[in-house]
């Protein structure tokens, strides 16, 4: 339960943009900051780079990518092939029930957010 809650204020954090990347942290340091990933020291470590691309990450990556395929094959036959930009990806995967996310229409969004 506790794991949870940790998840939970992340993803809130994230959402709201009070989670500090790399690539932010020079706003809050009066010293220059490498945006550069920590983890895996390739690219600038951006929400999209941490949830599409670092390296490090590629585990649990795949597995909530499997989830959410899962998920969203249940609700469309196209499953994750609607999300054809990093950006609607990037959406999806930190709220999938935003406006911006057009593709899917609203009873489908309202079912995958129940089932998230």
């Amino acid at each position: 339960m506790e794991h949870d809650v940790r998840k939970a204020e992340i993803k809130a954090r994230v959402i709201t943009g009070t989670y500090i990347l790399q690539t932010n942290t020079t706003q809050y340091n009066k010293v220059k900051v490498s945006p550069t990933c920590l983890m895996c020291g390739n690219g600038d470590e951006t929400l999209q780079h941490c949830l599409l691309d670092c390296e490090q990450l590629e585990g649990t990556r795949k597995i909530g990518t499997k989830m959410l395929a899962e998920i969203i094959e249940e609700i469309h036959p196209l499953g994750l092939s609607l999300f054809n930009t990093r950006e609607d990806l990037t959406q999806l995967i930190m709220d999938c029930s935003h406006k911006n996310i057009s593709i899917i229409q609203l009873p489908m969004r309202l079912q995958l957010r129940r089932k998230s």
